[in-house]
């Protein structure tokens, strides 16, 4: 009777699971999402800040909605390769804008924004042209808050090991 019990209930558990998984991610491509109108929204929505990694940002349309949002009063820290640093230092009286040094990478390849600490994008797109409008990119988004702990994790740790 006891195995019975132990087994609905590592049943049950992995049921709840699945579900927990199901509606805390979502995994968008440029065939199915418009990723002009994601990014941007996801941006938009924000609240009290915005952090992440950057590795091309030229895009003039990302960069007006984040001067509107540093205007709103929401704060950034991005950590950027040297090809989205000349957009980015423009966002530095929103925030801390840093380039990426490192003496064991070369650049900064990574892609990752945090909204409000609550929104987790992660993917190929870049804050560039080709990203929002003709490149192949996939993107996932979740709200999981062991993955948001994990990205804050990281993402502090390369900011303190930058220029290391």
């Amino acid at each position: 009777m006891f195995n019975f019990f132990k087994k609905l209930f590592i049943v049950i558990f992995i049921a709840i699971s699945q579900i927990f998984f199901v509606n805390s991610f979502s995994l968008q491509t440029s065939e199915t999402t418009d990723f002009k109108n994601l990014l941007t929204s996801q941006l938009i929505s924000a609240n009290t800040s915005i952090e992440g990694l950057l590795y091309k940002f030229d895009s003039t349309d990302i960069l007006k909605i984040l001067n509107q949002k540093g205007k709103e009063g929401v704060k950034f820290r991005f950590l950027c390769d040297k090809l989205a640093l000349p957009l980015a230092k423009q966002l530095k009286q929103y925030g801390d804008i840093y380039e990426f040094k490192s003496s064991l990478f070369d650049k900064l390849h990574a892609k990752a924004i945090l909204i409000d600490n609550t929104t987790l994008l992660i993917g190929s797109p870049n804050f560039d042209k080709s990203s929002i409008s003709t490149n192949m990119e996939i993107l996932l988004k979740t709200n999981e808050p062991n993955l948001i702990k994990q990205f804050n994790d990281l993402f502090n740790k390369a900011l303190e090991n930058n220029n290391k």
